[in-house]
């Protein structure tokens, strides 16, 4: 009666200890010759090929082994062990964590030899062709340059065959490892081979569809794919190579990332601040409106991990942006008077007149007041050298504007005497009458609407007076009227 009341005891644990759904730690054994003793480390990738994650320093025995043991199993990824004098080799850990592996520091890029992980000699199979690969198609872009357009049209052939070559070596892998990390890996390491347009298709018809189809093989919200070298990469190379660099492009496919990983705060940080430092380091005119759009939409609310001073910056930095985004319709300039040629020249001699702090005549809406195809609106400090250097290229390029319809209004904002009579002595000198000389001594408003704290600053406002530019140096004026003119002129019937 006792054996059968111990046995009803223990029987479910050791069910609980055999049970297929639960996973002993790992025992990972890695020898490399010729190596005894000292340390290597292990860690794991973060999205990155230099987001390098450490997570145990391991000591070599005498026969240069070291062992990864862990209670629980490590979440599964790409592992890495680092070696003295900057070496390193992979290694795949998926469901089975127990197996061995063995390497010489002679030949860390050969393959290493791998006993109960037949995913690892997989995986290594497809960097040997991969490798191979890579040479012969470096050979072959190489030779493009300088091959007549029949040569080039055979070498666009040959890649072509060498991708679908590709393709069909990391599925026949796949297939043979099917639900493993390893087919995980490679398939996101797959890109789609685009179908031959349907008839009637139009030239972008590809474009698209190869969009749409880039993430088919690549689960950006599986948490276990940031452990790779090239989260990171595909996902930058999928907005600057596939994604039209355009502002409401760009917003459109962000928020659909970030809308997918969102119920996973260690993908969800990642990506947001991928696309954050993307865009808010970007040259590209009007990118600012994409992490405008991130911080307001995504960071400020969902940003969890920001300080209170972090969240602060980055709402200053919206609030001066978010007005004077390309696309949107120019804020007004209240209070903003116009001085004439002739103040200017009376200034001289007038102490008056030079130190004139309510001079001008107040204007009505610019936006309405000037009748021009194109304003170029430009703030400036008088004090402020690079300012002036900038607003003496504006004046050399401006007869060369003119026939583009554009009114140039330039508005110094330093309102003090000694910035009045600056400014006075700086147009005369330079005889800077020709446009519009403007100020606003009774408003600053314009400050935040326009973002003038770092001057100078330049904004191209359109016939319906939407900001289309900004930020231009002045030798980029007129071809990008010309780029404007051009686009006008294609969409007219």
């Amino acid at each position: 009666m006792r054996t059968n009341r111990f046995l009803q005891m223990i029987l479910p644990a050791l069910l609980l200890l055999l049970s297929p759904g639960l996973r002993a730690g790992a025992d990972i054994r890695c020898t490399i010759a010729p190596l005894h003793g000292g340390e290597v480390i292990f860690g794991h990738y973060l999205g990155g090929e230099r987001r390098l994650i450490a997570d145990d320093t391991l000591h070599l025995d005498a026969q240069g082994t070291a062992v990864v043991q862990t209670a629980e199993p490590l979440p599964q990824g790409m592992y890495f062990f680092y070696l003295p004098g900057k070496a390193k080799f992979d290694v795949l850990v998926g469901d089975d964590q127990t197996f061995s592996v063995r390497t010489d520091t002679a030949g860390l890029a050969a393959h290493p030899v791998f006993t109960g992980s037949a995913e690892n000699e997989a995986f290594y199979r497809y960097n040997d062709y991969n490798r191979a690969k890579y040479t012969e198609f470096r050979t072959l872009s190489n030779s493009y340059a300088s091959a007549d357009a029949a040569g080039k049209n055979a070498i666009r052939q040959q890649m072509s065959r060498m991708s679908q070559e590709k393709n069909r070596f990391i599925d026949s892998l796949r297939q043979a490892h099917p639900g493993t990390y390893l087919s995980k890996v490679l398939g996101a390491i797959l890109e789609p081979e685009v179908p031959d347009p349907p008839a009637g298709a139009d030239a972008d018809w590809q474009a698209r569809w190869f969009r749409r189809h880039y993430f088919d093989h690549f689960d950006l919200g599986d948490s276990t794919m940031l452990r790779t070298p090239f989260y990171e990469s595909r996902l930058t190379s999928f907005f600057s190579q596939y994604v039209p660099a355009q502002a409401d492009s760009i917003i459109e496919e962000a928020d659909k990332i970030l809308t997918a990983t969102a119920a996973s705060p260690e993908l969800f940080r990642f990506n947001l601040i991928t696309l954050w430092n993307t865009y808010v380091t970007s040259k590209q005119m009007g990118m600012d409106a994409v992490w405008v759009h991130l911080a307001e939409r995504w960071y400020l609310p969902h940003g969890t991990w920001l300080s209170d001073e972090e969240r602060k910056t980055i709402n200053d930095e919206v609030l001066r942006k978010k007005y004077n985004l390309i696309g949107l319709d120019a804020p007004a300039l209240d209070m903003l008077m116009s001085l004439p040629a002739d103040h200017f020249k009376l200034a001289v001699t007038d102490t008056a007149t030079r130190y004139d702090l309510h001079a001008g005549t107040m204007l009505p809406d610019f936006r309405k007041s000037i009748q021009s195809d194109y304003i170029v609106i430009f703030f400036w400090d008088v004090t402020c050298s690079h300012c002036r250097e900038f607003i003496l290229k504006l004046h050399e390029v401006y007869p060369a504007l003119k026939k583009y319809g554009v009114t140039v209004m330039t508005v110094q904002i330093l309102i003090s005497r000694e910035g009045k009579s600056k400014w006075v002595d700086y147009i005369n000198e330079h005889q800077l009458y020709d446009w519009m000389n403007t100020w606003s001594p009774y408003s600053a408003e314009y400050r935040h609407l326009y973002d003038t704290d770092l001057v100078p600053i330049l904004y191209v406002l359109d016939k319906d007076r939407k900001i289309v530019a900004k930020q231009l140096q002045p030798e980029q004026l007129e071809d990008f009227l010309q780029f404007q003119q051009r686009t006008k002129n294609s969409q007219q019937p």
